[in-house]
């Protein structure tokens, strides 16, 4: 029966097959001899070619998936979004029935759920960018595939109103001095992976779950799976310097694990368990360990992303940024851009090295010989008397 009337509607609903495509709505009729008509009319512009396929949420999340979302990077945490905005959408809804008044609800929903993060699971809202991750640009992935691949119709989405205000880039890195109290702060079977980090610019999974079979002590190198616009990212190869190739035999020498960064269990108290054997860095341990040493260390709004932003700055200070974004193997050097930031120190000494760079001998000649000084006006009046 393709006429159906859904539990809860006055409307009856049309839905067919035409040529491997599915074409299926609301007639907006309460008749079903209307529908009928309606049905019949939408029959003959899909048998004529004037109408496009369609299909539903569900059947676009599915396309996108498989194409593209299960390749990304963060295929595990999108997985979930995807899920999550799906049901909140409406898997059956058609793709082209969505507009701005439909996502901005769904964003209402997600900053009223908020984050429950911890034993207590207390409520914490959750940041404008968060929720654009979830609903705004989640959806326009989803919008683009229905659009370009799969050739669907879709309404024109004015992304401007979705999209939430977001705060401006950090600029966030770590001063020498800080440096310095975070290192003693923390646990000394944390410290090694921290300071890897911050030196190497890896993100935060990258480095804690790197392992041996991805490290070559004699040439070394390291190779890593980055974010990469193409399905199964890229791998990228960083070459490391003799500090580092020293801190991470001590760490492989410390242990037979296929994970170069390990820890010592330790109880409650977090005081070392004797006698216990390494295991691997778990993401709970290290984000508890990090934090309470940043609490310790009195370092202000400092998150883990910060030690990137802090070797992307450092390298870029050194070498240039062409060098960092070798370092940091981003696509487009647009990119590494973000994650350079000079400080005022910084502009005032390129200010006084372009100066000194441009100035002409009779530029950088010393006060008491400048034609300004009172001598040199003097002997110019004379010559001029003399003239």
């Amino acid at each position: 029966v393709s006429l159906s009337q859904p539990k809860g509607s006055p409307f009856w609903h049309y839905d067919f097959q035409w040529k491997g495509g599915r074409f299926h709505g609301s007639t907006r009729e309460t008749s079903k001899r209307r529908a009928q008509a309606v049905e019949d009319h939408e029959k003959l512009k899909a048998k004529t070619g004037t109408n496009q396929r369609e299909a539903t949420l569900d059947d676009v999340a599915d396309s996108y998936w498989e194409a593209k979302g299960k390749h990304a990077r963060a295929a595990k945490a999108d997985e979930q979004r995807l899920l999550w905005l799906v049901t909140a959408l409406g898997p059956q809804r058609l793709i082209h029935e969505f507009e701005e008044p439909d996502l901005l609800a769904v964003v209402k929903r997600r900053q009223a759920e908020g984050s429950r993060r911890g034993r207590r699971e207390k409520f914490q809202p959750v940041s404008n960018a968060t929720v654009n991750r979830v609903v705004t640009e989640l959806f326009r992935r989803l919008h683009r595939h229905a659009e370009k691949s799969m050739k669907l119709r879709v309404a024109p989405i004015d992304w401007a109103v979705v999209k939430l205000p977001e705060a401006e880039a950090r600029a966030r890195c770590l001063t020498a001095d800080e440096e310095a109290r975070l290192m003693d702060a923390l646990r000394p079977d944390i410290r090694p992976l921290v300071r890897f980090s911050m030196v190497t610019g890896l993100r935060q999974e990258d480095a804690r779950t790197l392992t041996r079979f991805n490290v070559d002590l004699q040439a070394g190198r390291i190779r890593v799976k980055v974010k990469s616009s193409k399905p199964g990212r890229k791998t990228h190869t960083i070459k490391l310097g003799p500090s580092m190739v020293a801190l991470l035999a001590n760490e492989l020498g410390c242990h037979t694990l296929p994970q170069v960064f390990t820890c010592i269990p330790h109880d409650t108290h977090n005081r070392a368990i004797e006698g216990a054997a390494r295991k691997p860095i778990t993401l709970s341990i290290l984000r508890r360990q990090f934090e309470r040493a940043i609490a310790t260390a009195g370092i202000e709004d400092f998150r883990w992303h910060d030690l990137r932003h802090t070797a992307g700055t450092r390298t870029s200070r050194a070498a240039g940024l062409r060098v960092a974004q070798m370092l940091l193997g981003h696509e487009s050097i647009t990119t590494t851009a973000r994650y350079d930031h000079p400080s005022e120190d910084d502009i005032a000494a390129a200010m006084e090295a372009a100066a000194s760079a441009g100035a002409t001998p009779a530029q950088s000649r010393s006060a008491d010989q400048s034609r300004n000084t009172p001598e040199a006006e003097h002997a110019s009046g004379n010559n001029a008397l003399k003239g």
